[in-house]
């Protein structure tokens, strides 16, 4: 796998905001999505884990270096949709100095990063609030 795309999906209501507000409520609107997108990042950044072996024992370790480029759309198809594509290099640089693969054995999937539902909410404790 050469990467992930993790979508943020804003719910339809907050997309209505965006696509047909005033510019101010469109900047804020847009202003919380960019920081709910910063959070769900960070909640991967620190939640990623890599596998290498060392002296033939694998070894799990915190990634570092993760690189994401994000894309954001506000319309699918004619229909408002404020979300944002981040998509997450599938290589990180081990303590040993190899490219080895990002994201070995985190869970990185709708019911942790995204999909959009109350389902998609990171646990508790970790739940960002971005009021707009």
């Amino acid at each position: 796998m050469r990467g992930h795309d993790v979508t943020c999906s804003a719910p339809k209501s907050v997309s209505l905001l965006a696509a047909l507000g005033d510019s101010a409520v469109q900047a804020e609107v847009r202003s919380a999505h960019e920081a709910a997108v910063d959070a769900v990042l960070g909640y991967v950044k620190r939640h990623a884990l890599t596998r290498f072996r060392v002296d033939g024992e694998v070894v799990s370790v915190d990634a570092e270096g993760i690189v994401a480029g994000c894309f954001v759309r506000c319309v699918a198809e004619l229909d408002p949709k404020l979300h944002t594509h981040a998509v997450i290099a599938n290589r990180v640089l081990s303590p040993d100095g190899r490219w080895v693969p990002a994201i070995a054995g985190t869970r990185l999937n709708s019911g942790h990063c995204g999909g959009g539902g109350r389902e998609s909410n990171p646990p508790d404790g970790e739940r960002p609030s971005h009021p707009l």
